[in-house]
């Protein structure tokens, strides 16, 4: 039971990864970080004007300073599918399975949103910084809050019994 669970698991994640990078959801991947982007900016906004938006995918801090690109890697939807394809597969009903994965997309959004502004302030204040927390620290604290995530949703959920369908 649990190896055909991974297994399916492991295929599910698999084809979703591939299909994320392939050109069939390109447009989906390019607006997202379009998305990521003009949301970013106007949440600043809300606070100075010290960043811009240069392009549909640039956030700058203002006038020319320094400047991150919101690229493919950047759109989060790799961390959301994994955890999302696990939620797919979990024994529950589909109520809370379409409530865990919107509130999975939220919550890594809304931490992929900080994450942007924020390596915009480090690369423009400490910009020998920008290599690591970009590259190391981010990525793993944003797997962490997958996994958080997924944990806690698990822990609330009541399981169907073995013969009951999903």
């Amino acid at each position: 039971m649990l190896s055909t669970l991974l297994t399916r698991y492991l295929l599910l994640v698999s084809f979703g990864l591939i299909l994320l990078d392939s050109t069939i959801l390109a447009s989906l991947v390019e607006h997202t970080c379009y998305l990521l982007a003009w949301l970013s900016y106007q949440i600043n906004h809300l606070f100075n004007d010290a960043i811009i938006l240069q392009t549909k995918d640039i956030l700058r801090y203002a006038p020319a300073g320094f400047a991150v690109l919101v690229g493919a890697e950047c759109s989060g939807l790799h961390s959301i599918w994994i955890t999302s394809a696990f939620m797919l597969l979990y024994p529950t009903n589909y109520q809370y399975k379409i409530i865990g994965i919107t509130t999975t997309i939220i919550i890594l959004q809304l931490i992929n949103i900080i994450r942007l502004l924020s390596l915009v302030y480090i690369g423009q204040w400490q910009p020998d910084w920008f290599h690591n927390v970009h590259y190391y620290l981010y990525p793993a604290f944003f797997h962490l809050a997958s996994l958080l995530i997924l944990i806690t949703w698990a822990s609330q959920l009541p399981t169907l019994p073995p013969h009951a369908k999903s």
